[in-house]
């Protein structure tokens, strides 16, 4: 009923102001104009208004983005461009004649064509391009502000997904640099926290178990060299206190003088050579009894045990050599595990809070993904515009009633969320 009062008021107004129009004048695409007439051409408006109807709660933080993105849209669009080809305008008069309002707290669009002269092609050129506008231009525009208040939790979400992202690259980092620093101290290829703990358990062990043997090495090296002591001591003082090797030794003793006085001879001519080396024979064999006693002496006085024992402790003597220097190196290596202890607790905390960085990213992007999923398929807030009648009146004329009660294209209560 409103639309059809609406529609008869225009059509009124239209006759009135057509009553001098030519018979041959095309008429209007949307609405009956009233033709030019022979007076000088005065300016005229073409509004028209759309009611928003909503879905879901009305973004109020929002709209002053889409006032300014309308303003914006309909200034720049290919329609402002066409009307100022159309009227021969410049392209910042066909800008500055174009506008886009949201009067009523905002919940309504007006659009409006401001033009300096009422002519039949100014008006056929303000509705082109007041269709486009509202056919095209302030549709998309408004369809962009829905999907932008949709998709604010989901920018929200983003951005905490960048954060989680950042924590998680600098917990890895952290982690990264105290694996370096426990292999560093430790000298392992494996820098985690339990091979850590279990090659300086194992050193530990290593280190007991070496410990213990060059402990017996010790004492056996001790008691074999206290041994081979008293067994050189008693041997020495057997063959001191022995008369045949006394005996035999001054035999030994008479044969070299009897030698050597025998050279003498037989280098002065009184010796042969026969009784020379008959001489040096007897002083030889004299030795080698005086040898064989002294032998047989010795193996009566133990020093065929004295001889092992002896290679015995030679032995002895290189393994605990040996134990010694791996007792060294492991002594080395457990410094190094032990400085590696004191920072496997800080990697157990680094590696721990890297993992929950890693699942609070892990649920933060599920919980985008998810929201993402939803937005595409069932936004939350929606928006359709139902656009009015086109108003067309004289520039700077007060808004004419309309069928709805009120004043202007949105002078009522019609419409809502």
């Amino acid at each position: 009923m409103h639309r059809q009062m609406m529609t008869t008021t225009i059509l009124l107004l239209t006759a009135a102001l057509a009553g001098t129009a030519r018979a041959q004048d095309p008429a209007p695409e949307r609405v009956p104009l009233p033709t030019a007439t022979a007076e000088a051409p005065k300016g005229i408006r073409v509004a028209r208004g759309a009611f928003m109807a909503f879905r879901g709660e009305y973004p109020n933080t929002t709209v002053a983005r889409l006032k300014a993105d309308l303003t914006a849209a309909v200034q720049a669009s290919d329609a402002a461009k066409t009307l100022a080809k159309d009227l021969g305008l410049s392209d910042q008069a066909a800008r500055q004649a174009i506008s886009a309002s949201m009067p009523n707290g905002g919940t309504r669009i007006l659009v409006a064509l401001t033009l300096a002269k009422d002519t039949p092609d100014s008006r056929k050129a303000a509705l082109k391009c007041l269709d486009d506008l509202t056919e095209r231009v302030v549709p998309d525009i408004v369809q962009r502000w829905a999907d932008q208040s949709n998709r604010q939790p989901l920018l929200a979400l983003a951005q905490a997904v960048d954060e989680h992202r950042k924590v998680l690259e600098v917990a890895t980092a952290s982690a990264t640099q105290q694996r370096h620093e426990v292999r560093d101290a430790a000298k392992v290829l494996d820098p985690s926290p339990d091979a850590v703990r279990g090659a300086a358990s194992r050193l530990d062990l290593e280190k007991q178990r070496i410990s213990l043997e060059l402990a017996g090495q010790s004492a056996r090296q001790k008691a074999l060299e206290e041994r081979v002591a008293k067994l050189s001591d008693a041997a020495t003082a057997r063959l001191a206190k022995d008369p045949i090797a006394d005996e035999l030794q001054k035999i030994v003793e008479l044969r070299a003088d009897e030698a050597a006085t025998s050279e003498k001879m037989y280098k002065s001519g009184t010796m042969t050579q026969a009784e020379l080396r008959a001489a040096q024979a007897r002083a030889a064999e004299a030795k080698a009894r005086l040898l064989e006693r002294r032998e047989t002496v010795s193996k009566a006085s133990g020093t065929d045990l004295l001889g092992d024992l002896n290679k015995e402790l030679i032995t002895l003597t290189i393994t605990i050599a040996e134990n010694e220097a791996r007792l060294r190196y492991i002594d080395e290596q457990i410094a190094g595990l032990s400085r590696a202890l004191e920072l496997v607790d800080g990697l157990d905390q680094r590696q721990a809070a890297a993992a929950r960085a890693r699942r609070q990213l892990d649920e933060a992007e599920t919980q985008y993904q998810s929201l993402a999923r939803q937005i595409s398929t069932n936004p939350n807030f929606a928006v359709s515009l139902q656009w009015s009648e086109t108003d067309v009146e004289p520039a700077g004329a007060p808004a004419q009633p309309h069928g709805n009660g009120g004043g202007g294209l949105f002078g009522g209560q019609q419409g809502g969320h």
